[in-house]
């Protein structure tokens, strides 16, 4: 027998994967004894991935990021040119070239990880800018 109480603290805890038995034991006269088996599972490690740098072209969005999975929350930064800022996916769109961060963590709890990602922007613009004295394009014949 490990302990009695309520809460039972393992040093060192048990490798992931193990089995362990919990035997119940009601008051007396109150019900059976049982034995309740765990499985001990880590779903607290979590590794933030925020997808291969990528490149917008006259802020077209892009995707960032991964799928999300279940129990996850997600964060990134800066916010500026994304549709969304906390979800695992989202389109970016920035009018400069951006190192987005991503944060994630188990809503669980444990550690978080971070990742991140460059989306280069390349804005074409078709204005024109007159460069010198703007009186020889009008009525000047040149």
């Amino acid at each position: 027998m490990i302990g009695e109480q309520q809460t039972i603290r393992f040093s060192p805890p048990p490798a992931v994967g193990t089995t362990i038995a919990v035997q119940v034991v009601p008051y007396a006269g109150y019900g059976c004894l049982d034995t309740l088996y765990a499985r001990l599972i880590n779903t607290l490690t979590v590794m933030a991935n925020a997808g291969r740098d990528t490149f917008s072209c006259n802020r077209n969005p892009v995707p960032i990021g991964d799928i999300s999975k279940p129990g996850l929350s997600y964060s990134w930064t800066p916010t500026t040119g994304l549709n969304n800022p906390n979800i695992s996916n989202p389109l970016a769109s920035p009018n400069q070239t951006t190192s987005y961060v991503l944060a994630t963590r188990h809503d669980g709890g444990g550690c978080l990880s971070t990742d991140t990602v460059v989306v280069k922007a390349s804005v074409i613009s078709n204005d024109l800018q007159v460069i010198g004295k703007t009186m020889y394009c009008i009525d000047s014949g040149d």
